[in-house]
């Protein structure tokens, strides 16, 4: 007997959100819409993005999932956003090649280098930044990636961020830097007010000037369309 297609779209779903691409192929094939949108709002990248099932993503992207799509009863979270928060950097790499912004927000501004950040995922925080996420992007209340990291005391994250060029004095929308953030945290606390202190300053201003460099020195070796 058929499934309805409330069952169909449900299945599918649910084979998204488990990595299960021969279920997810056969579902598609039998009519369920792509962009099924379930409950709570998460559509079938959503779900798979959220769980790191590469091949999975994979296949949607290809029959034409839209890749910047938002759940609305989330926050207005986007794919890139649920890979970088759980920390998939192998699905984190792909949208970002098949064409996600990596300065997109969620609808208050939350951009995937603070939810990696927040994470303390290092190696999505390491790639992002990379590939050009700005480490002074603020969310709408103001906070940093350097202020997310910090509340939830990801001290290699915080240290990567600062070394990096991250400002500690940064503050948020009520006048807060990191260092308030981090007030769970000492060991980060400790590090914050060490790169706060003026003998450190010239530090951080040559912590900025390698990581410039070291950026367009990347991008120069990037091979040209057609190359």
């Amino acid at each position: 007997m058929a499934m309805t297609q409330e069952k169909l779209n449900e299945a599918l779903l649910e084979a998204a959100e488990k990595g299960d691409l021969e279920k997810v192929c056969g579902f598609v094939a039998e009519g369920a819409p792509i962009d099924v949108i379930g409950f709570a709002g998460f559509q079938p990248l959503h779900v798979a993005a959220q769980n790191g099932c590469l091949s999975v993503v994979e296949f949607l992207l290809f029959q034409g999932a839209v890749i910047g799509s938002r759940n609305r009863k989330d926050g207005g979270m986007q794919a890139l956003h649920y890979a970088a928060q759980e920390g998939h950097l192998s699905v984190v790499e792909l949208l970002l090649s098949s064409g996600a912004r990596i300065d997109s927000g969620d609808e208050v501004g939350v951009q995937a280098l603070h939810y990696a950040s927040s994470g303390g995922h290092l190696s999505v925080v390491e790639s992002l930044f990379e590939k050009g996420a700005r480490l002074e992007a603020p969310d709408k209340s103001g906070a940093r990636p350097l202020h997310w990291a910090a509340m939830r005391g990801n001290l290699s994250v915080v240290e990567f961020l600062l070394k990096n060029g991250a400002d500690p004095a940064a503050k948020d929308r009520k006048k807060q830097t990191a260092f308030e953030f981090a007030k769970e945290y000492p060991e980060v606390r400790d590090v914050l007010k060490q790169w706060s202190d003026p003998e450190f300053r010239e530090k951080r201003q040559a912590a900025i000037i390698r990581a410039h460099w070291k950026r367009v020195a990347r991008h120069a070796r990037q091979p040209g369309p057609g190359m």
